[in-house]
């Protein structure tokens, strides 16, 4: 596929205007060659994804989180980014990168985390910027079974989650931002919501939520984004303007953090 063609038919559909502010979405190191043939999707990248892309014979990989989000003054030897880029060029692979702009749109990962946990349930969003999104379940379902839900789905050990609040509360109104969404989380109870799903909560703003009648379940930066790589690839395998692409999954897992 012509890499012009691909990349003007991606920003159509994703476009790039639905960008946070402060965010770096879109062509982060481009390759020098002309076409477009083999997709590596992944949530990050690192050296480890470039040298996975390189194996596979992928001269572009698609990531949710920028390598970017400033400018840089040097490229050295000892930073992840640096490293990265040495691995991108020397293999002269194009990275791109979808980061709030795919959060947003719709079928994206706030549209698509919901789908999974709550199948048929209407998804309305709850925001301005379509960050926020949120379900009223026909029938109240416990905070540990839906928790349940998400480990089956994710999958997510619910080693891993944390809550704030009971796990036998019954709620019906839940809201939910993937990522890092606690600056949604006013106006989730401003929403109604009875349960807030999202990651990266903090000590005090758990704390502070203790007062409130909205539970928090963290289910984990990477847990709630980690659906990013298996939603991009169906999205484009499904697009008839990437009919002529090999689009492929990463298999490596990019959590930094392990259990212990």
């Amino acid at each position: 596929m012509n890499k012009e063609l691909f990349i003007n038919e991606l920003y159509k559909m994703i476009p790039l205007e639905l960008d946070e502010a402060w965010d770096n979405s879109g062509i982060q190191v481009e390759n020098s060659k002309d076409k477009t043939d083999k997709v590596l999707v992944s949530l990050d990248v690192d050296e480890n994804i470039v040298k996975e892309a390189d194996s596979i014979g992928a001269d572009t990989i698609i990531t949710h989180h920028p390598l970017f989000f400033n400018g840089i003054k040097k490229i050295g030897n000892n930073d992840r980014i640096s490293r990265v880029i040495r691995e991108l060029v020397k293999s002269d692979i194009q990275l791109i990168s979808f980061h709030t702009c795919f959060d947003k749109m719709e079928g994206g990962n706030n549209t698509y985390l919901g789908k999974l946990i709550f199948g048929g349930g209407i998804i309305s969003t709850l925001d301005d910027q379509g960050l926020l999104k949120g379900v009223y379940l026909k029938d109240a379902m416990r905070i540990s079974e839906i928790a349940d839900i998400i480990s089956e789905k994710i999958p997510m050990p619910k080693e891993r989650m944390l809550l704030v609040g009971s796990k036998d509360e019954y709620v019906r109104k839940i809201a939910w931002c993937s990522g890092a969404g606690m600056d949604l989380y006013k106006l989730a109870l401003d929403k109604g919501a009875e349960l807030f799903i999202t990651g990266d909560v903090k000590y005090h703003q758990a704390f502070d939520a203790l007062s409130n009648n909205t539970a928090i379940l963290d289910i984990g930066h990477y847990g709630s984004e980690i659906i990013f790589a298996e939603n991009l690839v169906d999205i484009l395998k499904g697009n008839e303007a990437f009919k002529e692409l090999d689009v492929v999954k990463s298999k490596l897992d990019t959590d930094p953090f392990n259990m212990l």
